[in-house]
């Protein structure tokens, strides 16, 4: 599929078209797309544990390193706060799942506690 949408053409003019046929090939194409994001969309129990990883990091973002709470007037400062608030938390999970930590319960343990900023 990816294939296939970096080969085709990026032209616009193609829906005022009067030619039907290609018209008809460029619908063709247009709900292989859709019918197979559609397809693997219906399949987000594939990625349950992936999701669940993400789920608990911004947790932590939250919680612990109280991104939740970001206050900031420029985007550069944003930026920068946001990286290091994900940055920790990404390894506070990991440290947590190495050491066999129920990371709820240690994020309700440590969530509001800690103001990094």
């Amino acid at each position: 599929m990816k294939e296939k949408l970096e080969k085709a053409s990026v032209n616009i003019e193609w829906f005022d078209t009067q030619d039907s046929k290609q018209f008809r090939k460029l619908l063709e194409d247009f709900e292989e797309v859709v019918g197979e994001a559609i397809e693997k969309s219906m399949n987000h129990d594939d990625f349950k544990v992936e999701r669940s990883k993400i789920e608990h990091i911004f947790k932590i973002a939250k919680q612990v390193y109280g991104v939740k709470d970001l206050h900031v007037y420029y985007k550069e400062g944003a930026y920068w706060k946001i990286f290091i608030g994900f940055y920790s938390s990404c390894m506070l999970y990991q440290d947590l799942n190495d050491e066999k930590i129920n990371v709820n319960r240690a994020v309700g343990l440590f969530g509001d506690n800690t103001d990094v900023w």
